[in-house]
């Protein structure tokens, strides 16, 4: 089993299933959570930030074929609560941009590291129902089935 949690962002979803397929063997379980957009028709606005930032986040239902595609079998998925994102993400994150903010306030490119981050946090505010981190469940199919 390969439990990733958040990591697969690094790499991305698909390089991520495909690369750490090799350390499964058959029937083997994956689990990972990733960001993924959870509506159609997602605003402008934070469809812009993540195309910047995170150009290959997809929809739920585009993963699960990802998934499928990639020797697979979805087991289940779900999507983590606004309140993970708050409670042991954000919230904290806020309150040390905060902290850091006053102890760069003499340096402008520490400050526009900590506006952006902070604009991250705004933005989720303002569009959480539209994306969040997906906790996917998948098994290496048995060649053999």
């Amino acid at each position: 089993m390969i439990w990733a949690e958040g990591s697969i962002y690094i790499i991305g979803f698909e390089r991520g299933l495909r690369e750490w397929s090799k350390y499964l063997k058959e029937n083997a379980y994956l689990i990972v959570t990733g960001i993924s957009w959870l509506r159609k028709n997602v605003p402008e606005e934070p469809r812009k930030f993540w195309e910047s930032d995170y150009s290959q986040m997809k929809g739920i239902s585009e993963n699960i074929k990802i998934i499928e595609e990639l020797g697979y079998r979805p087991v289940g998925h779900f999507v983590l609560s606004e309140s993970a994102w708050w409670e042991h993400y954000y919230t904290p994150l806020e309150q040390r941009i905060l902290m850091l903010k006053e102890k760069y306030k003499n340096n402008p490119e520490a400050l526009k590291e900590l506006e952006f981050e902070q604009y991250e946090i705004d933005l989720y505010r303002r569009y959480s129902s539209y994306y969040g981190y997906v906790f996917y469940l998948m098994q290496k199919v048995d060649k053999g089935l």
